[in-house]
């Protein structure tokens, strides 16, 4: 049975880096983001491994494949994404978190629903079928025995656990709120209130999806850069592989991992601490504020317990 290994995390919190830490080890595959990259179509878009994407031989071996199972298949839009319609948000009540309700018997309720309606059934099972068809390429292209999908949505994995071939467990990656918020600040245009809001949506919704598994763990971005053998070597005993060490440079492996510019820049680990210089003294209390009041409000909730590992210090 393949194993399959899921990220899931707000945006900014370092699953690239994760990605690429992981793929180091002979037995872990992974493209990062499973779902296809929007610029995947365009001629000069490069694999991680040097390679233009469309010329690349191991997205090459899954667009044969995808082929030979007659599956649809785009390098901007691998067809493994749970996209049941095209507007964002029926598509999230459809098939993603239900807003405000926050649920997962009434999404799992909603999901059986929605997997018996004329249409979407044979959609939900070639969604399935791609999904399947892309993590089995991938690892007998590679010779690997885990698959790395390092896809963000925690409710992404609602969806695969759906498909008894796949042996999952999961990671929730947590990075420090204020590293976030001022990545969203330069990128999105968002400000800190709204982005502070969101970060605590998003980590509630991933320890609400992922708090029932049994193969499931927290761990910290700055863990990760700091202490990242033992870090990788808890997550290589959660998959079932030997540990083995970081080897000193992740780009000595081959690659074939998308996501954002850092995975063609250099290969060193330092946890990413602008936040300090760069926010300011408003947005620093204005985040405090809001996630103090969460606290506040349910102490024994678990993303309590995340910004209290950052703000008790």
């Amino acid at each position: 049975m393949p194993k399959l290994f899921y990220i899931a995390c707000s945006s900014y919190s370092g699953s690239t880096l994760l990605s690429f830490l992981l793929n180091t080890h002979e037995e872990i595959c992974t493209v990062g983001h499973m779902v296809g990259w929007p610029e995947g179509n365009d001629e000069n878009f490069l694999c991680s491994c040097g390679e233009p994407l469309k010329s690349c031989p191991f997205f090459g071996a899954i667009r044969d494949a995808f082929r030979d199972a007659r599956l649809p298949f785009d390098y901007s839009d691998f067809g493994t994404k749970y996209e049941l319609v095209r507007n964002d948000r029926l598509n999230r009540y459809l098939n993603a978190g239900l807003p405000l309700i926050h649920s997962n018997r009434a999404e799992s309720l909603r999901d059986a629903v929605v997997s018996r309606m004329p249409g979407f059934a044979g959609t939900l099972a070639r969604f399935d079928r791609a999904n399947l068809t892309f993590v089995n390429t991938a690892l007998a292209h590679s010779g690997a025995r885990v698959f790395v999908d390092n896809s963000h949505s925690p409710h992404r994995v609602r969806h695969l656990s759906r498909i008894p071939e796949l042996d999952i467990a999961a990671a929730h990656l947590v990075r420090d709120l204020r590293g976030v918020v001022l990545s969203d600040i330069n990128r999105r245009g968002w400000d800190a209130e709204f982005s502070t809001r969101m970060w605590l949506r998003e980590q509630s919704d991933v320890a609400r999806v992922l708090g029932g598994r049994d193969k499931a763990i927290t761990i910290y971005y700055e863990q990760l850069c700091e202490a990242t053998d033992e870090t990788l070597a808890t997550l290589h005993r959660l998959v079932g592989l030997e540990p083995q060490p970081f080897p000193g440079d992740f780009k000595a492996t081959d690659h074939h991992i998308l996501g954002n510019a850092m995975r063609l820049r250099d290969s060193k680990i330092s946890a990413d601490r602008r936040w300090e210089r760069d926010l300011s003294q408003q947005d620093l209390a204005t985040i405090t504020r809001v996630a103090e009041s969460f606290v506040r409000r349910d102490p024994d909730h678990p993303v309590s317990r995340m910004v209290e590992h950052y703000f008790s210090s």
